[in-house]
């Protein structure tokens, strides 16, 4: 998909709840990339894994966001803001970060990575969809690997109701229109769904649940 959207490198990070990225401390559990050999080999000194600003602040936002080389934070200390510096010497200046959680309080992080902001933007224009579906795939897909199958969670009735109207870009006005609830009801089912499934939001949520069969 990187390349279809023409940016020129990705990476997914999997963290797995006990003892990782989703409990604030930990290397990833597991690593997907086509970044430059030579920064595969910086990265992977205890040094630069420790100090990897992206995961901890895709943690703290918990939504998509933009890190861009003549705008990165200037409140990181000063360990993390060489960390990208140097991640810029190769070509790795521009990033879109989309942070994503799994069932049970696992999280992962993709990012799209490119040596010129604009095009980054503009590649990702109207994809966030598409991207998000992906980060959740491969998410999925990296914990199979890691550790086997998570357990589903249960999800009610209303709570399946409700996410398959989100998957149709329903809002919650329009959730209680079609099924004749309040829209504190819906909303409940909706949040519910949500914790259920440790996603930040009910699109994910829903394909979340689409993906593992829930819905």
């Amino acid at each position: 998909m990187a390349r279809d959207l023409g940016v020129g490198h990705f990476s997914f990070v999997l963290a797995r709840p006990a003892g990782g990225l989703a409990h604030g401390g930990g290397h990833p559990s597991a690593l997907l990339s086509n970044f430059p050999p030579a920064w595969l080999d910086c990265h992977s000194e205890d040094e630069y894994r420790r100090v990897d600003p992206v995961p901890q602040l895709a943690m703290r936002r918990g939504r998509p966001f933009f890190l861009e080389w003549e705008r990165f934070p200037r409140f990181l200390p000063q360990a993390q803001r060489r960390f990208l510096v140097e991640a810029g010497n190769h070509g790795l200046r521009n990033w879109l970060v989309i942070p994503v959680q799994g069932p049970l309080g696992s999280f992962g992080v993709l990012c799209l990575v490119d040596g010129d902001a604009a095009r980054l933007r503009d590649a990702v224009r109207g994809e966030y969809g598409r991207l998000w579906a992906v980060a959740l795939d491969v998410h999925g897909f990296l914990l199979r690997e890691d550790a086997g199958p998570d357990p589903l969670p249960a999800l009610t009735e209303g709570e399946r109701i409700c996410l398959a109207l989100a998957l149709e870009g329903h809002s919650t006005e329009r959730m209680a229109a079609a099924t004749g609830w309040s829209r504190s009801t819906a909303n409940h089912h909706v949040s519910k769904a949500q914790r259920k499934l440790g996603c930040g939001n009910r699109f994910e949520a829903a394909v979340c649940a689409m993906r593992l069969g829930l819905l």
